[in-house]
Order: structure tokens, then C-alpha cells, then sequence
């Protein structure tokens, strides 16, 4: 009788704790995912903001046209939410490189850093800017909080199970306050 009490409990005790692990590693996922998605939002927002500097900007100066021009093509590639996340970042990198070389070419242009639409649309993409680097650092959170999971005892010999595989995290280019134009 004590031996099945203990084969018993020995079994309750080992589903527990396989169901702990799995839906450990599910809510890790969900939020690993959800950081993700979080992410991409705040990438797309840099999107709809930078054909608005182009407006801005092509209203002031050819030099600036062309760099916007190069900033636009990149947009035109692939949608963020298709491409693999390696991908993504390098696409995002590049466009934060644009919007750097557009603001240094602004910050020579004393008339167009005065109007009031690209003062306002400058403080929405510094905003814009803060809330990618934000959602990335969540992003990476999630990441290492998935990986300490799936790499450590006793959870680890459960994912090896699952076959889940480490994730790497995001380095994405995010523009510091200091990109932007400066005030005359």
C-alpha cells in the first residue's frame, strides 16, 4: 500500500511538473510573441512618419530630395511584418541611417527647421524613436526570459522534449535624441 502511495504521488508530482514546463514555455512564448508584434507596430509608425519628412523636407531642397528618395526606396521593399527578423533589423538599420543623413542635411537648413509642421513632425519621430527602442528592449527581455528557460534545469530537459530552439535577440538601430534637428 505505501508503495503505490509513493508510485502515486511520484506521478502526480511528475505531470505537475511537466505541465508546469509546458505552459511555462507557452506563456513565454505568448509574451515572446507579443513583444514581437509590439515591436513591429512601433516600426511601422516610423513608416508612416518618414513619407511625411519627405513632404516636409521636399519642400525645402533638392540635396534633401535625394536623400529621401534613397529613405523611400527602402520602404518600398518588403512589408517588416514578412520578413524574417535577421531581415527586418537590417531593413529597419538602414532606414535609421537615412533618417540620420536627412536630419544632418535639415540642421543646414536654418529656414526649414523654423516651419512648425517640421518641428512638430521632428518631435513625433523622436517620439516615434523612444517607443522602438522601448519595444525592443521588451522584445529582448522576452527573449532572454525564453532562453534562461529553455536552457535551464530542470525546464531544459523538458524543451529539449519540445525541441525548442534559442532565440537571438533584436540589435536595432534606434535613433538617440541627439540625432535630431537642433533648434536655431
Amino acid at each position: 500500500m505505501t508503495q503505490l502511495a509513493i508510485l502515486i504521488l511520484s506521478v502526480l508530482f511528475l505531470s505537475l511538473l511537466i505541465g508546469w514546463s509546458y505552459n511555462s514555455f507557452i506563456h513565454r512564448k505568448n509574451a515572446l510573441q507579443y513583444a514581437y508584434q509590439s515591436m513591429e507596430v512601433m516600426l511601422q509608425k516610423r513608416h508612416e512618419l518618414l513619407p511625411k519628412l519627405a513632404e516636409v523636407v521636399q519642400a525645402s531642397a533638392e540635396f534633401e530630395f535625394r536623400l529621401i528618395q534613397e529613405a523611400n526606396n527602402l520602404l518600398q521593399q518588403p512589408n517588416i511584418k514578412e520578413l524574417p527578423p535577421a531581415a527586418m533589423v537590417q531593413q529597419e538599420n538602414q532606414i535609421a541611417r537615412s533618417i540620420t543623413q536627412i536630419t544632418s542635411a535639415i540642421n543646414r537648413d536654418a529656414s526649414l527647421r523654423q516651419r512648425k509642421s517640421f518641428v512638430h513632425l521632428q518631435k513625433s519621430i523622436v517620439e516615434v524613436e523612444a517607443q522602438i527602442s522601448a519595444s525592443r528592449r521588451a522584445y529582448n527581455a522576452a527573449v532572454m526570459e525564453y532562453n534562461n528557460a529553455i536552457e535551464m534545469f530542470p525546464t531544459a530537459v523538458f524543451a529539449s522534449m519540445l525541441k525548442l530552439q534559442r532565440i537571438d535577440p533584436v540589435d536595432l538601430v534606434v535613433l538617440e535624441p541627439e540625432y535630431a534637428v537642433k533648434d536655431s
